[in-house]
């Protein structure tokens, strides 16, 4: 058995989130039903950390332990031949026995996008960016984001 990280990316839209829900449909649970649709048993996947229902993420680390069946190269393309179009794996490589995407990670960083051209309402947009009906006050979001300011 080997430890495999993966770095994907997902659109949320149609998520409950990354974990694993009483009803709906996760991240977490698509991985897991493909990967165990590939080696005929359950599998549990550990996720670098979670998010809410309808949120998109790129650059998400997983980890999963597995047979040594599959090479990365392989593994990477069995995945994302697999997986619904709304997740993508960008890597796969072996990992350390001890690696966790919790623990390991070094960073995370978040992006909001907010909508003030009316483009932002187009289908092709809409997804990805929070349509807002009037003028943002730049000066207050510029004080309220230096009370975000810190390292945790």
């Amino acid at each position: 058995m080997r430890v495999i990280r993966a770095t994907l990316a997902y659109d949320g839209t149609d998520f409950v989130g990354w974990q694993v829900q009483a009803a709906g449909r996760s991240v977490q649970g698509v991985l897991q039903h493909g990967l165990a649709r590939m080696h005929g048993h359950p599998v549990r996947v550990v996720g670098a950390g979670r998010t809410d229902s309808g949120v998109h993420a790129t650059g998400q680390v997983a980890a999963v332990t597995l047979p040594e069946r599959w090479s990365a190269p392989e593994l990477h393309r069995a995945l994302n031949a697999l997986l619904p179009p709304d997740i993508w794996v960008e890597e796969v490589r072996a990992a350390a026995p001890d690696f966790h995407p919790r623990y390991h990670a070094v960073a995370r960083s978040y992006r909001y996008q907010l909508g003030l051209a009316p483009e932002c309402r187009s289908p092709f947009h809409k997804r990805w960016c929070w349509p807002l009906a009037r003028d943002l006050d730049v000066d207050l979001l510029h004080r309220g984001a230096g009370l975000l300011l810190g390292d945790r």
